[in-house]
């Protein structure tokens, strides 16, 4: 199970742009962006499109409203408009780790492991703290069958967040690992 990361955006962080296709409205952006943001985390993927897509409409350049619509499509199983998603948001915000993160994992459903490794670190030179990241990036990596990588990418998520270590042990993606010791000492 790979994890998506959702990011719900406060008016403050939502940035300001104005627009060559008319009015921009970012108050009504960031309402449907959260709405989006609510869905997807209630895993109501088809709605939480649709409410990004009206988020876009009130602002195309609203890069969490195209992050969140990733989010969206990955669970559609739109792998191809998920990664056009992540690409837009990263080309309006560059320095988002969610989205360089979520772009991960649309590469990795798309078996492009290699790119799914870059773009986790390119989340992780922006968020080194996150557990969750470093979770997806052990995961790429033993897809790789790059085993210490993925020990020491799972050693550093188990540190930031000891509850992923009940995920290791059915974690498809790490199925490889799951008779390694050092897994095995890992998740006591």
């Amino acid at each position: 199970m790979v994890v998506l990361l959702i990011v719900l955006i406060t008016a403050a962080c939502a940035p300001k742009h104005t627009g060559e296709h008319g009015t921009i409205d970012p108050e009504a952006s960031k309402t449907w962006n959260d709405k989006s943001a609510s869905l997807n985390q209630d895993g109501r993927y088809p709605a939480a499109a649709e409410a990004a897509d009206r988020a876009i409409r009130y602002d195309p350049n609203n890069a969490f409203a195209w992050n969140n619509k990733c989010v969206a499509l990955i669970g559609i199983g739109d792998h191809a408009g998920a990664l056009e998603a992540a690409d837009r948001s990263l080309g309006l915000l560059p320095n988002n780790a969610l989205a360089w993160s979520n772009k991960g994992v649309v590469l990795r459903l798309q078996g492009r492991y290699d790119e799914a490794l870059a773009a986790t670190e390119q989340a992780l030179k922006l968020d080194p703290r996150n557990a969750l990241i470093w979770y997806n990036k052990a995961c790429y990596a033993a897809l790789k069958n790059a085993r210490e990588d993925a020990l020491a990418s799972l050693a550093r998520a188990f540190l930031l967040d000891g509850r992923l270590k009940a995920e290791a042990g059915r974690e498809p993606d790490l199925e490889g690992l799951w008779n390694d010791p050092e897994l095995k000492k890992l998740v006591q």
